[in-house]
């Protein structure tokens, strides 16, 4: 008996390859396992090692949030009220619901120096005692020297004493109101004080009875309020009313699925065509994945060469000194401002330099197999007015969604550590032009390309090839969001927004709209913490 020939394999089975190359797997169990070699081991020192430190939990984004939050009603407790013709003194009542939010900042961050310096402000200006303990605070002269971190360098430790002497003497009714005067110069050049300084200027002259100079520093307080209240009080109206329209578009487009459903067109933005189909790629998943994992693996590589690595176990294998060791005499002398500055210029040169070898990576690839990115992951500018507008709107439509998200986030992980994007303490402790335009450079700009290239364009193509549009929508909506150094209800707010962007790359066959929905929420958040913390 003569059996019957074999019939061929499918086209699509036939030409199917592994998700992941051998080599692929092989770079990212290396990964993994240096990635826990890491977590076992002491941070490298350096000013790498800081910033990896900070983005691990060193702040609680809560806090953060708070402080603004008080900066915002004090500044505005000014405008209102002096505004109303009380240039003599801002409103009380208001003043007291700022106090007390300042007095729960400062027992929830266990006497930080930025809550206490609120504290004492707003007491002095209220006309109670300034260094007195609280029912939730502790003593806030504490702040500058009983409770100090140990992490200071001997130079931050003894500016920290001395800032604490500053202001017992500059509240302390023995001192003379001449001394007090020169003791308000000095507070107004504390760094990081800005509109504080104004506002304890006025209230060091209002303890020392003098009316004339305590309306007229009421006033420069005033004045120096307007832009941070006027500008942010723009920003959110600015946003509520996008958060508006993106509701009524998604009540529109409930109601008309609802009422057409058996109408495909009705519900055609729900419908993903690819530009391409899978078995016409020439750049496969593989190489999609490998692409993204390079972008992993780059951002560790030139951290560790910076900054260095401390070794493994108690005989510290493979130690090794970075870059910046050879520096750290330096760093440490340097002021908090100044390793500030230097941390923010760091970390834009280290976000763009790891951005680099996978985008290099795929082009070249792209090149050697013929394959136009434009129609592999959507890197085009066709439709470009279209897609910029599809970028707003979208970002619109998602805003009502991502504060439902946010809600209910805080409300499950209330009692779970809120470690902060590391931009916000940058943010907070920024001073001069050049931090600010810097961070909303690298926020509102750099940001956007990098991430929708390479998250959206790579990631989600490659999931796209063997797992279908939906799944890889989400699957990269999720890393998307668990690869942000924020607490867990953050980072799931921040998914949402990643399968937003997903979607509207999908639907629209190009990374121009997810690129500007990116700019459109960064570029707004940045430029609302920039403008709440000035004055």
């Amino acid at each position: 008996m003569i059996n019957p020939p074999l019939s061929p394999l499918p086209a699509a089975l036939s030409q199917r390859r592994p998700i992941c190359p051998t080599w692929v797997w092989i770079v990212l169990v290396f990964w993994a396992l240096f990635q826990c070699a890491i977590s076992f081991s002491p941070r490298p020192p350096g000013i790498v090692g800081r910033m990896a430190k900070a983005a691990e939990g060193r702040v609680d984004s809560d806090a953060f949030q708070d402080l603004m939050q008080v900066d915002l009603e004090a500044k505005n407790a000014f405008v209102t009220s002096l505004a109303a013709g009380d240039s003599a003194a801002p409103d009380a009542i208001q003043l007291k619901d700022v106090l007390s939010k300042a007095e729960d900042l400062e027992h929830g961050t266990h006497n930080s120096v930025s809550a206490v310096r609120r504290v004492i402000v707003l007491r002095a200006l209220l006309g109670t005692p300034p260094f007195a303990v609280g029912k939730k605070s502790g003593a806030p002269l504490d702040a500058f020297g009983k409770d100090l971190s140990p992490g200071l360098s001997p130079k931050e430790r003894l500016s920290t004493v001395r800032e604490g002497a500053l202001w017992s003497a500059a509240f302390d009714a023995k001192t003379p109101p001449h001394v007090r005067e020169k003791l308000a110069v000095q507070i107004r050049a504390l760094p990081n004080i800005r509109w504080w300084g104004a506002a304890a200027t006025a209230a060091i002259y209002k303890s020392t009875s003098n009316p004339t100079e305590t309306t007229r520093w009421n006033m420069i307080a005033r004045s120096r309020a307007m832009t941070p209240v006027v500008s942010g009080g723009a920003i959110l109206l600015a946003r509520g009313m996008l958060a508006l329209f993106g509701a009524g578009l998604l009540i529109i487009l409930l109601v008309l699925a609802v009422i057409r459903l058996n109408n495909p067109e009705t519900i055609r933005i729900w419908r993903i065509e690819p530009a391409i189909a899978r078995d016409d790629r020439k750049i496969t998943a593989g190489e999609l994945a490998g692409v993204f994992i390079v972008y992993l693996l780059s951002r560790q590589v030139v951290t560790l060469i910076a900054s260095g690595f401390t070794g493994l176990g108690h005989s510290h294998a493979l130690q090794f000194h970075g870059l910046f060791s050879h520096f750290q005499p330096q760093i440490v002398r340097m002021s908090a401002q100044q390793r500030n500055t230097l941390e923010v210029v760091l970390e834009a040169f280290v976000y763009v330099l790891t951005a680099l070898p996978p985008i290099f990576l795929l082009m070249a690839i792209a090149r050697g197999r013929g394959a136009s990115l434009a129609d592999e992951i959507g890197w085009n500018i066709r439709f470009k007015g279209v897609n910029f507008l599809y970028g707003v709107a979208g970002y619109a439509l998602a805003t009502p969604i991502l504060l439902i998200v946010a809600l209910i986030g805080k409300k499950i992980f209330e009692h779970s550590p809120s470690p902060a994007n590391p931009v916000i303490p940058q943010i907070v402790g920024a001073s001069g032009l050049l931090i600010p335009l810097l961070l909303l450079m690298l926020a509102s700009l750099a940001a956007p390309f990098v991430e929708e290239i390479l998250f959206r364009g790579v990631l989600m193509n490659a999931l796209q090839i063997r797992l279908g549009p939906w799944p890889a929508i989400v699957v990269s909506g999720l890393i998307f969001g668990f690869a942000h150094p924020v607490g867990p209800g953050e980072q799931i707010t921040i998914a949402v927004l990643g399968m937003v962007f997903a979607w509207m790359t999908q639907t629209r066959q190009s990374l121009l709209p997810s690129m500007t929905a990116h700019f459109v929420n960064n570029f707004t958040t940045t430029l609302l913490l920039l403008a709440v913390m000035s004055g």
